[in-house]
């Protein structure tokens, strides 16, 4: 039995009212934020960006999340999360409706950042919130279950935006985004926070800010999820170019056995270990980038789409449940937002450097579509080194995981003895 498990006790339900609010939460959130991803890149082509740009302006939103995170993180720990979570997901509802009348490049760079400093709150508290809720020996199921919401969306979003942008246009399909976000926002009203008593002054401070038990996970998450925004940013454009239509099946399909094989994975690696899963998902995972640059049919689109799902669907929440596990609850903020800046990074460089690939590619060999399907050959040899580096470190990440559930577990011991202490007097 392993020290995480031993600190959980008992065994309990996840099945919490408080979960159960965040995951549709994440649902109606998700849904709306996948039609508003998969439609800005192609919106902002129509508008005359290049793929440099493109790049630029899907990753833009990172800037300000990274930026106003030194601010925005010490309060999570520090004041009840539930208010800030509601005003995000306000700003996220404003900035929706202020896409549908961007009309200009440097107009969709504004909304864009302006979102981040709303998207910089969001992911990072409702993560904190699900593993404060959650039992420790069942974090790993519960944070794979928890990203469902995610992938219920995922499996919605982005077919679904690309087929409104088609039938009524860009500006009503950031609309509707809007609506579903007006849904998440009405919905955090409904989460019951648990109650913390002795939080930590407000105070903005480096050890405020990260969680260094987090931070390995998040290097690892910043190079799978910069992978994943080729995909994300680029491949609608990719497949139009080829004159594949229905590409937006792959997000649907992606997403529908996203929602197959994340449930097994957390319990896969309670009882196998997060390496002996992690590791072949991580290498699949790099292997899907290579076939997507040999791939010219629709089919075998929706073959990797399965691939993709049981690569990086499996590998990201297995990461997230690291560097939750990696830190005592009262810390569940501070290590949320580490892992998350590792995600905003990712979502600035990677479709920035992602584009560039692309348009240098595109300059040696005159085609736009091999230059993505070069991008796409480069972008494999970055996760090869991702697999590398998480050889190298996935035992220290458990050192550290091991650690923390022993003090848990010394913790709710002495906790255990003073009431009962207590109530022998």
């Amino acid at each position: 039995m392993s020290a995480r498990r031993a600190a959980g006790g008992a065994s309990s339900s996840i099945w919490t009212p408080t979960f159960i609010s965040l995951c549709i939460v994440g649902i109606f959130q998700v849904t709306g934020q996948s039609m508003m991803n998969t439609v800005i890149p192609v919106y902002t082509r129509t508008l005359g960006a290049s793929g440099s740009v493109i790049g630029m302006i899907v990753g833009s939103f990172a800037i300000t999340a990274l930026c106003a995170r030194p601010i925005f993180t010490p309060a999570f720990d520090s004041f009840p999360k539930k208010p800030i979570f509601f005003a995000a997901e306000l700003l996220i509802v404003v900035c929706s409706f202020l896409y549908a009348i961007a009309s200009t490049v440097p107009a969709m760079f504004v909304v864009r950042m302006l979102h981040g400093l709303a998207m910089g709150c969001t992911g990072p508290l409702a993560l904190a919130l699900a593993s404060e809720c959650l039992p420790p020996d069942h974090r790993a199921s519960g944070i794979s279950i928890f990203s469902l919401s995610q992938a219920l969306g995922q499996a919605v979003g982005p077919a679904t935006g690309l087929w409104l942008a088609g039938v009524i246009g860009y500006a009503w399909t950031f609309y509707i985004s809007g609506f579903s976000m007006v849904v998440a926002a009405l919905l955090v009203l409904t989460i019951k926070e648990p109650r913390r008593e002795n939080r930590p002054k407000y105070k903005i401070a480096l050890n405020r800010m990260f969680a260094a038990g987090a931070v390995t996970p998040a290097i690892l998450t910043a190079i799978c999820s910069a992978s994943n925004s080729s995909i994300m940013s680029f491949l609608a454009i990719y497949g139009t170019l080829m004159g594949i239509a229905g590409i937006g099946l792959y997000f649907t399909v992606h997403a529908i056995f996203l929602i197959i094989f994340r449930p097994f994975c957390g319990r896969l690696a309670e009882k196998l270990g997060y390496a002996k899963v992690m590791v072949p998902s991580l290498i699949l995972y790099a292997c899907t980038f290579l076939l997507i640059s040999r791939s010219t049919q629709l089919w075998q689109f929706l073959v990797i789409a399965v691939l993709t799902a049981a690569g990086y669907g499996v590998c990201s929440p297995l990461f997230q449940s690291i560097a939750m596990s990696s830190v005592p609850n009262e810390r569940s903020g501070a290590a949320s937002a580490t892992n998350f800046t590792g995600l905003d990074t990712a979502q600035l460089i990677g479709p920035t450097f992602a584009g560039f690939l692309a348009d240098r590619f595109y300059g040696q060999t005159g085609s736009e579509v091999a230059g993505y399907s070069s991008m796409y050959v480069a972008i494999a040899g970055v996760m090869a080194c991702g697999v590398v580096l998480y050889l190298l470190l996935y035992k220290r990440m458990q050192r550290t995981m091991d650690k923390v559930a022993a003090e848990e577990a010394a913790a709710s011991s002495g906790q255990g003895r003073m009431a009962a202490e207590k109530a022998g007097e």
